[in-house]
């Protein structure tokens, strides 16, 4: 009995270096617990990596003057894409200051004022808006989301940029008389403007810019 009380004593070692039993059931807790903080802290910074690029729209998707998402691209004489508002409105100002119609990136002069509808970017674009919003909106529920508000405001912008252009869609046809006076000015040179149309210092339609 006195060999197993000594070998014992020996495992356990001595008195002044022995833990008190309830050191040693918080020492675990406090280690699982610093455990998980840093496993939750790795795992946020992971996902906030993973999901930068839900708040950086591909540069293909974006308008070269407005540097917006397209809601209406169109393609003019020179093979660009612009946002159909941006473009009417760039053609429109020139015409009105008696310029020759011109592309806002190589300022070339446009051969003619046709503006065609690209439909496959504007799918691409309506497709990454959707994903992204939901996606975010998503994430902004999970509970491991460190910062939901970031989530939801990018979400927002994408569903209210969505909203606006298709409030203001039935603005093609106010914009149809501007455009039929546009290309009698720019065909007619510095022509007297057609009965009924409004001077150049008057108030337009209005072109909205996303």
């Amino acid at each position: 009995m006195t060999g197993l009380k000594r070998e014992n004593s020996s495992k356990a070692g001595p008195y002044w270096q022995q833990v008190p039993a309830g050191k040693q059931q918080q020492q675990p807790f406090k280690q699982q617990q610093q455990q998980q903080q840093q496993l939750s802290r790795r795992h946020s910074v992971a996902n906030g990596e993973a999901d930068e690029h839900l708040f950086v729209t591909p540069t293909d998707l974006l308008c070269p003057i407005t540097l917006g998402l397209f809601q209406d691209p169109v393609c003019n004489a020179l093979g660009q894409v612009y946002e159909k508002a941006a473009i009417q409105r760039h053609l429109v100002q020139a015409a009105i200051n008696g310029l020759p119609p011109t592309d806002p990136i190589s300022n070339a002069v446009l051969p003619s004022l046709d503006l065609v509808p690209v439909f496959p970017m504007r799918s691409r674009a309506a497709q990454y808006r959707e994903s992204t919003a939901r996606t975010c909106v998503q994430t902004a529920a999970a509970p491991h989301c460190s910062d939901p508000v970031r989530y939801l405001r990018r979400a927002a912008e994408l569903l209210v940029t969505a909203a606006d252009s298709s409030s203001t869609g039935g603005g093609g046809q106010q914009q149809q008389p501007q455009q039929q006076q546009q290309q009698q000015q720019a065909s007619g040179g510095s022509a007297a403007a057609p009965a009924g149309a409004a001077p150049a210092g008057s108030a337009g339609p209005s072109f909205s810019i996303p």
